[in-house]
């Protein structure tokens, strides 16, 4: 395969740090005005959100559109995508009253936006500033304690002040590759936007103010043979690198054999870094596993959802764009809100179908037994990019 990449990783990893900055200053924000939230119209008393596994839900997930302005194989079919017409998804106004009711009287306490791609939404802004509203004034208030973005960059730059101004500090860039062709051609487009993504990561790895994650889906034979390379990234950059491994959604021709699972990533890591490579606490609702290489400013992971699952300590539900409810990435059920919304139920009502959805959650796996499981095709999933990353 190297004969097809000209650019090694090793030299892409140092074009990274020696990238030039954007020339746009982010000190400095003018002070936003206050977005008005909806008031709840009847008397509802505040509950956790807890399914019947006793996992107390504190994490949404939010997917603001299904569309993306890449098109990455893992993540979206090669044949064309049915994307929800505009009119199904949900409006600022509507984002506003469920993400009150599930922050304000259910126990969200952090929120991180997807899609699709979130930047690509015309309203991205003000629906930052909507959720920038919700966040609590004290360490032990109510309201949310932590925002983020996973994002694959390519429009990032221009937000950055709006993430600022918000308290978006937690931001999550796909980035699959440190090779520009390779680049094109996992995400079927320019590479161009490879050195785009690249100055984005410089910029906000050199930024104190965000917490700074880079994603790696890892494939057989396409970019395993990277994994060295994006571990040394972590060696002056203070991110972490997370390596996922590849998963089943409908039309992403998911097969085990193109899947590089957390042994074979971890034995690569060991091999290279010794007793020198040492684990890192995480807790219980963590998804990743973490290791940080001795006198290395950032850290590496992996993500093992297909051999290693983490599902016990799972705290997350997820808001799809078109308004539902659903209560694990590999679940196929779906609570829908948005006709509850545009209806008029009522906030007892809006909360009520939250909790069945909590009910429903299974141990792990969305109710599947394994990864074979998960890819037969009545257990398939909406595209991963009609979930929300």
């Amino acid at each position: 395969v190297s004969q097809f990449f000209p650019m090694t990783a090793s030299s892409a990893s140092r074009l990274l740090r020696n990238a030039p900055r954007s020339s746009r200053s982010f000190s400095s924000c003018a002070a936003r005005e206050a977005f008005s939230l909806p008031q709840f119209a009847e008397t509802v008393t505040p509950r956790p959100l807890v399914d019947r596994y006793r996992r107390r839900m504190e994490y949404l997930r939010i997917s603001l559109t299904d569309r993306c302005n890449l098109r990455c194989m893992y993540c979206m079919p090669e044949e064309a995508v049915d994307f929800a017409p505009s009119d199904e998804l949900l409006t600022v106004d509507e984002l506003a009253r469920i993400s009150s009711v599930l922050v304000e009287l259910l126990g969200i306490r952090k929120v991180r936006l997807s899609g699709g791609e979130p930047t690509v939404r015309k309203d991205f802004e003000e629906i930052c500033d909507m959720l920038g509203s919700l966040r609590a004034n004290g360490a032990d208030g109510p309201g949310l304690h932590a925002l983020g973005i996973t994002t694959n960059a390519v429009r990032l730059p221009r937000y950055i002040p709006t993430l600022q101004r918000n308290g978006i500090r937690e931001v999550n860039i796909s980035l699959d590759t440190l090779v520009p062709v390779k680049f094109q051609f996992i995400a079927r487009r320019d590479a161009k936007n490879f050195h785009v993504v690249h100055n984005t990561i410089c910029e906000l790895a050199d930024n104190p103010f965000f917490r700074l994650k880079v994603n790696c889906v890892v494939l057989k034979g396409v970019n395993d043979d990277e994994i060295l390379d994006f571990v040394e990234l972590t060696r002056t950059l203070p991110l972490d690198v997370r390596f996922i491994e590849f998963m089943p959604f409908s039309g992403n021709k998911w097969e085990e054999g193109k899947m590089v699972p957390k042994a074979k990533m971890l034995e690569k890591l060991t091999d290279k870094f010794g007793e020198s490579l040492r684990p890192v606490r995480t807790d219980r609702a963590s998804t990743a596993k973490m290791w940080q290489v001795d006198g290395y400013a950032g850290r590496v992971g992996i993500i093992s959802s297909m051999t290693d699952e983490f599902c016990g300590g799972c705290n997350r539900v997820r808001l799809t764009a078109d308004g539902s409810i659903m209560n694990c990435l590999f679940g196929t059920d779906e609570f829908p809100v948005r006709d509850a919304l545009r209806s008029g139920a009522t906030t007892a009502e809006l909360m009520d179908i939250v909790q069945s959805a909590a009910d429903a959650k299974h141990a792990r796996l969305g109710g599947r037994e394994d990864m074979h499981d998960l890819n037969s095709a009545e257990a398939l999933n909406r595209p991963m990019v009609r979930i929300g990353g």
